[in-house]
């Protein structure tokens, strides 16, 4: 069992952020806090990952809670795009 916490360069609190074992379907979301638990193997990796922040990926080296602080992406916010399409029926008179 791994736990940590992960936040921005500013020192903020991440949550929602992905975070899987590296080749596996076992991972976690960060809560509103930034704080996570996984069911990992010491020497395993973790893939962190988030919307508008460099993946990074993180060795378990011992017991200890992780704490994790992930890069912005440059530019990501300009590769943002909203999409919504909307269908009405119209009333018949």
């Amino acid at each position: 069992m791994v736990q940590g916490s992960i936040k921005d360069r500013a020192g903020g609190m991440l949550q929602n952020v992905s975070v899987y074992v590296k080749g596996t379907q076992n991972g976690t979301l960060t809560n509103e806090k930034g704080e996570f638990t996984l069911n990992a193997n010491l020497y395993d990796s973790l893939e962190v990952s988030s919307v508008g922040y460099k993946t990074q990926y993180v060795f378990i080296a011992d017991s200890r809670p992780l704490i994790i602080v992930l890069d912005g992406e440059d530019g990501s916010m300009n590769e943002v795009a909203v999409v919504a399409f909307s269908k009405q029926k119209k009333p018949v008179w």
